[in-house]
């Protein structure tokens, strides 16, 4: 497969916007689908169950948000530095921003695991509904 080089910033601005939106807004009615799809067949077990798997999912949905703050920022920095040409300043960040997501993510995985009770305890689901959501 060879790799083209795309220039955003040259040529007409709608369609340099339709270019980069287009794969953005399949991917996201992609999850879309997926996210429908997902609860129409956990909607088959039960109300507890689409609940269970609503409520555990906010987790991982806060996990997504911190650290796409890492993302963000990474991107910020390194399309800065890729338009002064500074490649070494962008691979820097590129790292850093990679170290910082990899400790953000098993700090937080492991704050998941050691405090599974309590977290899902906090929503006051019930036990009885028969779901252990930290199963």
């Amino acid at each position: 497969m060879k790799l083209t080089h795309t220039d955003l910033t040259r040529g007409n601005i709608f369609s340099q916007l339709v270019k980069l939106s287009l794969p953005i807004m399949a991917t996201s009615f992609m999850q879309m689908a997926y996210n429908l799809t997902d609860m129409i067949w956990i909607g088959r077990v039960g109300s507890g169950a689409v609940a269970a798997v609503g409520t555990a999912g906010f987790f991982v949905w806060f996990g997504n948000a911190l650290l796409f703050s890492t993302k963000i920022g990474a991107e910020v920095n390194v399309s800065q530095s890729l338009g002064r040409q500074d490649l070494e300043a962008a691979a820097g960040y590129g790292r850093s921003s990679f170290r910082l997501a990899f400790l953000l993510s098993a700090a937080y995985g492991l704050f998941l695991v050691a405090g599974a009770k309590a977290l899902m305890g906090f929503f006051a689901l019930g036990v009885d509904n028969g779901y252990d959501v930290t199963a």
